[in-house]
Protein backbone atom coordinates (compact mmCIF):
# COMPACT_ATOMS: atom_id res chain seq x y z
CA UNK A 1 0.00 0.00 0.00
CA UNK A 2 0.90 3.62 0.28
CA UNK A 3 3.61 4.54 2.80
CA UNK A 4 3.01 6.73 5.84
CA UNK A 5 5.03 9.60 4.38
CA UNK A 6 3.07 9.54 1.11
CA UNK A 7 -0.28 9.49 2.96
CA UNK A 8 0.90 12.44 5.05
CA UNK A 9 1.70 14.44 1.93
CA UNK A 10 -1.20 13.27 -0.24
CA UNK A 11 -3.76 13.45 2.54
CA UNK A 12 -5.54 10.31 1.45
CA UNK A 13 -5.19 7.52 -1.02
CA UNK A 14 -5.78 8.98 -4.47
CA UNK A 15 -8.55 7.61 -6.63
CA UNK A 16 -7.19 6.57 -9.97
CA UNK A 17 -9.35 6.31 -13.05
CA UNK A 18 -8.27 5.33 -16.54
CA UNK A 19 -11.43 6.86 -18.02
CA UNK A 20 -10.86 9.96 -20.13
CA UNK A 21 -12.17 13.06 -18.36
CA UNK A 22 -13.45 15.51 -20.92
CA UNK A 23 -12.42 19.08 -20.15
CA UNK A 24 -14.17 20.35 -23.26
CA UNK A 25 -17.70 19.91 -24.54
CA UNK A 26 -16.43 19.99 -28.13
CA UNK A 27 -16.37 16.40 -29.43
CA UNK A 28 -14.19 17.27 -32.44
CA UNK A 29 -11.61 18.72 -30.06
CA UNK A 30 -11.77 15.67 -27.77
CA UNK A 31 -11.15 13.36 -30.73
CA UNK A 32 -8.26 15.48 -32.04
CA UNK A 33 -6.79 15.79 -28.53
CA UNK A 34 -6.76 12.02 -28.02
CA UNK A 35 -5.25 11.43 -31.48
CA UNK A 36 -2.51 13.96 -30.83
CA UNK A 37 -1.80 12.70 -27.32
CA UNK A 38 -1.56 9.04 -28.37
CA UNK A 39 -0.05 9.60 -31.82
CA UNK A 40 -2.64 7.18 -33.17
CA UNK A 41 -5.09 8.42 -35.74
CA UNK A 42 -4.88 10.60 -38.81
CA UNK A 43 -1.24 11.71 -38.59
CA UNK A 44 0.77 10.40 -41.53
CA UNK A 45 3.49 8.92 -39.32
CA UNK A 46 0.85 6.57 -37.88
CA UNK A 47 -0.81 5.92 -41.25
CA UNK A 48 2.58 4.83 -42.62
CA UNK A 49 3.05 2.42 -39.71
CA UNK A 50 -0.28 0.73 -40.46
CA UNK A 51 0.31 0.65 -44.22
CA UNK A 52 -2.29 3.27 -45.24
CA UNK A 53 0.22 5.61 -46.91
CA UNK A 54 3.63 5.22 -48.55
CA UNK A 55 5.42 7.87 -46.52
CA UNK A 56 4.92 9.67 -43.23
CA UNK A 57 6.06 13.08 -44.46
CA UNK A 58 3.94 16.06 -43.44
CA UNK A 59 1.54 17.02 -46.22
CA UNK A 60 1.57 20.65 -45.02
CA UNK A 61 5.29 21.38 -45.38
CA UNK A 62 6.93 18.21 -46.77
CA UNK A 63 9.89 18.80 -44.43
CA UNK A 64 9.59 16.21 -41.65
CA UNK A 65 7.55 13.24 -40.46
CA UNK A 66 4.03 14.28 -39.56
CA UNK A 67 4.07 13.56 -35.81
CA UNK A 68 2.32 15.25 -32.92
CA UNK A 69 5.50 17.11 -31.98
CA UNK A 70 6.01 18.30 -35.55
CA UNK A 71 2.42 19.51 -35.95
CA UNK A 72 2.21 21.32 -32.63
CA UNK A 73 5.75 22.66 -32.23
CA UNK A 74 7.59 22.69 -35.56
CA UNK A 75 5.47 22.74 -38.75
CA UNK A 76 6.00 26.12 -40.48
CA UNK A 77 2.50 25.90 -41.98
CA UNK A 78 1.04 26.58 -38.50
CA UNK A 79 3.56 29.20 -37.30
CA UNK A 80 0.96 31.97 -36.86
CA UNK A 81 -1.40 29.77 -34.85
CA UNK A 82 1.55 28.46 -32.80
CA UNK A 83 2.49 32.02 -31.81
CA UNK A 84 -1.08 32.58 -30.60
CA UNK A 85 -0.88 29.33 -28.62
CA UNK A 86 2.42 30.45 -27.11
CA UNK A 87 0.88 33.79 -26.05
CA UNK A 88 -2.07 31.97 -24.49
CA UNK A 89 0.36 29.98 -22.34
CA UNK A 90 1.75 33.16 -20.80
CA UNK A 91 5.01 32.40 -19.02
CA UNK A 92 4.74 28.63 -19.43
CA UNK A 93 7.10 27.18 -22.04
CA UNK A 94 5.71 25.73 -25.25
CA UNK A 95 6.32 22.05 -24.50
CA UNK A 96 4.29 18.91 -25.11
CA UNK A 97 4.06 18.27 -21.36
CA UNK A 98 2.64 21.75 -20.76
CA UNK A 99 0.10 21.44 -23.59
CA UNK A 100 -1.22 18.06 -22.50
CA UNK A 101 -0.85 18.16 -18.71
CA UNK A 102 -1.79 21.67 -17.56
CA UNK A 103 -5.11 23.50 -17.64
CA UNK A 104 -3.57 26.50 -19.42
CA UNK A 105 -1.92 24.18 -21.92
CA UNK A 106 -5.13 22.30 -22.65
CA UNK A 107 -7.02 25.56 -23.20
CA UNK A 108 -4.29 26.86 -25.51
CA UNK A 109 -4.27 23.53 -27.34
CA UNK A 110 -8.05 23.64 -27.71
CA UNK A 111 -7.82 27.09 -29.33
CA UNK A 112 -5.00 25.87 -31.60
CA UNK A 113 -7.01 22.84 -32.73
CA UNK A 114 -10.09 25.00 -33.19
CA UNK A 115 -8.12 27.38 -35.47
CA UNK A 116 -6.17 24.77 -37.42
CA UNK A 117 -8.64 21.85 -37.40
CA UNK A 118 -5.68 19.46 -36.93
CA UNK A 119 -6.82 15.82 -36.62
CA UNK A 120 -10.47 16.67 -37.29
CA UNK A 121 -12.56 15.40 -40.20
CA UNK A 122 -12.24 18.81 -41.92
CA UNK A 123 -8.45 18.61 -41.69
CA UNK A 124 -8.40 15.06 -43.07
CA UNK A 125 -10.61 16.11 -46.01
CA UNK A 126 -8.25 19.01 -46.73
CA UNK A 127 -5.29 16.61 -46.61
CA UNK A 128 -6.97 14.20 -49.01
CA UNK A 129 -7.78 16.94 -51.53
CA UNK A 130 -4.24 18.38 -51.37
CA UNK A 131 -2.71 14.95 -52.00
CA UNK A 132 -4.92 14.18 -55.01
Amino acid sequence: GYGRHYRLIAGSIPKISLKFKAFSENRAFQTAYIQLKTGIGSLKSHLKKIGKTLDGVCWCCSLQLQTTKHMLLQCPYYAVQRRKMEKALGRAPLLMQVLFHTVAGQKALEAFISNTKICTSQWIQTANTSID
